[in-house]
């Protein structure tokens, strides 16, 4: 059952949504958290259960039991899909009993964005942290193009125009961002 715990600041109410990893064990998204809550922003996390997360003080933790990883297309499916249930069941509790003022997501595949979007038309601002490009990422794991592939691109795409920023690990990532986010029909 997922659960919540943790601290409050006095500023903006932040929102970070964490997929593939826990808050415990993602020293960059600890680094935000950090500075966020340094800058008198108040931040919530949703993440998959873990005993590291509760090494950071002061955000409030919603935890959710972690899916069993995929090894297979399948098996990918059903993990992300588990996760973005819970990651939108979460955000919706976090809303309804402490309004956010923005949301970021952090996570692959690209898929967080229907978490976000619904928050955009109640004036929350969605930021993207992008560290990976699903789609080379599974054209590296799997040594192949195809429906998936394509799927995956189709789902950065929409990821990027729904985002009202991208932030990147680095300057070769960001300028591949900028190239995607200009194609003809991105925002």
């Amino acid at each position: 059952m997922p659960e919540a715990s943790g601290g409050v600041g006095s500023g903006p109410h932040i929102l970070l949504i964490l997929e593939n990893v826990s808050f415990g064990r993602d020293r960059r998204l600890a680094k935000q958290a950090g500075a966020l809550r340094a800058a008198g922003c108040r931040v919530s996390v949703i993440t998959r259960r873990d005993p590291r997360n509760h090494d950071h003080g002061g955000v409030s933790l919603y935890e959710y039991r972690a899916p069993q990883d995929g090894e297979s297309k399948l098996g990918f499916i059903r993990e992300y899909g588990y996760s973005v249930l819970m990651g939108a069941w979460l955000t919706v509790k976090v809303f309804l009993t402490e309004p956010f003022d923005a949301i970021q997501i952090t996570g692959n595949p690209d898929i967080y964005f229907v978490i976000g979007a619904p928050f955009k038309l109640l004036g929350r601002p969605l930021v993207v942290d992008q560290r990976d490009l699903s789609p080379e990422l599974f054209e590296m794991r799997f040594g192949k193009r195809g429906r998936f592939y394509d799927l995956l691109c189709k789902l950065e795409r929409v990821t990027y125009r729904t985002a009202d920023h991208v932030v990147t690990v680095n300057e070769s990532l960001c300028d591949v961002v900028k190239r995607r986010r200009r194609r003809p029909g991105m925002a």
